[in-house]
Parts: C-alpha cells; sequence; structure tokens
C-alpha cells in the first residue's frame, strides 16, 4: 500500500512538474487555450501572495511603446532584460515569465498587453502591481472595442489591481490616458513633452546614422541623453523610465547611467546596415495605422534615397479606404520607390498610389510582390550606400 502510494505521488507530481516545461506549456496551450492561461494567471496569484509578496511590480501597460519601455525601465532599475523582447505579455507566458524570475530581484517589470474587453482585470488581478506605467492609447485591436476611448477605460481597470500605497505614472501628454487615470483616487506621475509634466522632455534630436538625443528636465536639473532609438514616439519610453525609476527613489545619476546607449527594440524601428551600404529601417513588428505615419515621420527626415516596403495595416481604422489612401499620400510625399507586398489591400492603394505617380510627388517607381521573399528579390542589386529602406 506503502509502495503504491509513492508511486501515485510520484506520478502526480511528474504531471505537475510537466506543466512547467516549454513542452508542457506548448502542449497545454495548444489544447486549451481558453482554461491554461487562466490556470497559470491564478498559479501566478498565489505565488505573488506567498513567495513574491515582497518583491515591487510594475506592470507596463499602453497600446504602442510598451516592449521599448518596459527595456527601458528596466535599464533604469540596472536589471537584465530577460526576455523582455520576446513580448511575453499576456496569459499563461506573462505568468510564467513571472514566475521565473528571482525571488531576491526586489524589482520586478512587466509588460501586460490585452486583445478584448474585460482581459485586463483578469491578467492584474493576481499580479496585484506595486506601480503601473502606460504609455498612450491608438487603434490597435479597435475592433474589439466601441471606440478608442473605450480602449483607454479598459486599459486604465489595472489600477483597480494595485496594492495599497501603489503609484500609476502617465503620459501627459495623451489626453485619453489622463482622462482614463482621473477616474481613479490614485497618486499619479506625468512624463512627457507639455510644460505641465513632472517629468518634461525639452527636446530630441536626430544625428543621423549616429544616435538619438533626448534633452529633458527631472526636478529642475537638465540632463541629455543619448540613445539609438530614432524617433521622438520612442523617446517617450525613455522619459517614462526616468520618471518610475525617480518616483521609486533612484538619483538621477544612476538613471542616466542605465538609460544612455539603449537601443531600439528588434523590428520596432530598428537600424540595420546592410552589406551593400544601404540603412535598413526594420519597423516589421506591428503595421498599425499610427506606427506606420511613426515610421514614415523618421524617414521623412533622413538624407538619401528612400525606399518604402509595405504590406497591410493590421486592424486599419474604419473607412479602411481613406486609412490606406492617406498612407499612400504620405508615402507619395516622402518616398522615391515603394514594394508593395500583394494583398487585399492592394486595391485600397492602387487610386491614390496612381494619382501620386501622375503628380509631381517624390514617388517614381511602385513594385507590386506577392511575399517578402519577393520584395528582398525586388530590391536586391538595387541598393546602394546611402540608401535608406
Amino acid at each position: 500500500m506503502a509502495s503504491e502510494l509513492i508511486r501515485f505521488t510520484a506520478k502526480v507530481s511528474k504531471v505537475i512538474g510537466s506543466l512547467f516545461t516549454a513542452k508542457g506549456r506548448h502542449f497545454l496551450v495548444c489544447r486549451s487555450r481558453a482554461i491554461w492561461p487562466g490556470f497559470y494567471l491564478a498559479l501566478a496569484g498565489l505565488y505573488r501572495a506567498t513567495f513574491a509578496r515582497h518583491q515591487c511590480v510594475i506592470i507596463v501597460i499602453g497600446s504602442l511603446g510598451k516592449t521599448t519601455t518596459t527595456r527601458a525601465t528596466l535599464r533604469a532599475f540596472h536589471l537584465p532584460e530577460g526576455n523582455a523582447l520576446e513580448n511575453p505579455n499576456n496569459g499563461y507566458s506573462l505568468a510564467h515569465t513571472f514566475m521565473e524570475i528571482p525571488r531576491r530581484q526586489k524589482m520586478v517589470v512587466l509588460e501586460v498587453g490585452i486583445s478584448r474587453p474585460g482581459s485586463m482585470r483578469s491578467i492584474t488581478k493576481p499580479l496585484r502591481p506595486d506601480g503601473i506605467v502606460f504609455t498612450c492609447v491608438a487603434t490597435e485591436h479597435i475592433y474589439s472595442f466601441r471606440d478608442i476611448a473605450h480602449i483607454a477605460e479598459e486599459k486604465a481597470t489595472a489600477i483597480e489591481a494595485l496594492r495599497p500605497g501603489g503609484r500609476v505614472v502617465i503620459n501627459g501628454d495623451d489626453p485619453l490616458v489622463c482622462a482614463a487615470v482621473a477616474r481613479f483616487n490614485v497618486p499619479v506621475t506625468t512624463f512627457g513633452y507639455d510644460s505641465g509634466n513632472d517629468f518634461r522632455g525639452l527636446s530630441w534630436s536626430l544625428d543621423w546614422p549616429r544616435s538619438g538625443r533626448l534633452r529633458l528636465v527631472s526636478h529642475g536639473h537638465e540632463h541629455e541623453l543619448e540613445t539609438e532609438l530614432l524617433s521622438q514616439a520612442s523617446s517617450y519610453a525613455l522619459l517614462a523610465a526616468w520618471a518610475t525609476a525617480h518616483t521609486w527613489g533612484l538619483a538621477d545619476g544612476d538613471i542616466h547611467r542605465g538609460l544612455t546607449g539603449l537601443p531600439a527594440s528588434s523590428g520596432r524601428l530598428q537600424r540595420v546596415l546592410s552589406p551593400s551600404g544601404a540603412w535598413i529601417l526594420r519597423d516589421d513588428f506591428k503595421s498599425t495605422y499610427e506606427t506606420i505615419h511613426l515610421a514614415l515621420d523618421v524617414l521623412a527626415q533622413l538624407p538619401g534615397r528612400r525606399i518604402v516596403v509595405i504590406g497591410g495595416i493590421d486592424a486599419a481604422p474604419i473607412p479602411q479606404k481613406v486609412a490606406y489612401e492617406t498612407i499612400a499620400r504620405r508615402i507619395g510625399g516622402i518616398a522615391d520607390a515603394l514594394v508593395v507586398v500583394h494583398g487585399t489591400w492592394r486595391n485600397y492603394y492602387k487610386t491614390e498610389l496612381n494619382r501620386q505617380l501622375a503628380s509631381d510627388s517624390r514617388l517614381g517607381q511602385v513594385t507590386v510582390v506577392h511575399s517578402a521573399a519577393e520584395a528582398i528579390a525586388a530590391l536586391r542589386g538595387t541598393l546602394g550606400t546611402g540608401d535608406i529602406v
């Protein structure tokens, strides 16, 4: 009887242990997508209430810039980035990331993403964060929500999960973020370029192709940061990280050392030098309406021949035809050549692109391909030193 009990206990332990292996997680998620993420989040909640109760947990929420802000905040606290670039920001992957962080690490920074109404509460309640960083609100996942204001309200429900004494650090330049957070009675620290922010950016400049420079004010003292980030929009991640680290007690000098030289996140306006001498601006991680505009803003500032490779718009705002025509019009005034990856969106681009080609716009050539591999083939042999793709 005793031997049978031992074997049974060993078998149960083995089954439970398999849940924490990569193979076990993959099996469970593929078989039961609705059940097991909740199981892991509940397990993370139990872990938070016991072994991790002394850790300070800060979560980063928002539509855009979460990964870069998370990485910047980790660097500001002089913490390892871990798998932040892998974007484990939802369900079981987020819970597992949290539970894998060593308990001796007193400060924890996690990215939290959502895709539908009600999901923010289910994710943040087990984590019981001590702090929240709210980056901005955009149209990503807009089809799951009534409107963009509803997205802001859903994300702000994370504040309900704050532990006593928790604080919120928000983008003070985003009126939707400010309005959503104002519904809660919680201490708020703001960052941004507007004059009323607690941590304020004074200027942003790009010294292409070397670096970007941010001048900011922190409690009356001016600082200058050099970084590999390329856009003023991405500099909000630096301001958010500075505001967060300062709010949790770090000195300006320590924050400055941590943030200096922050590289771009993979696939988010990431600068890559090709063998031909041309610069590739990889912005392929997301293709939402706002991120396309932000990438074109950067491209418009840069010297040399400009080539755009583009496909569809993720969750294009309605009316979609207007969104595509707006992007095509901007490309016409910025790029010398365009490569369009074929899809249902091609006809949305077509009319406006023909108009741009027939006018005196900068755009001189449009090539249509059917895959990323064909896009690479179309560009091979045509790029030279100083070209920007």
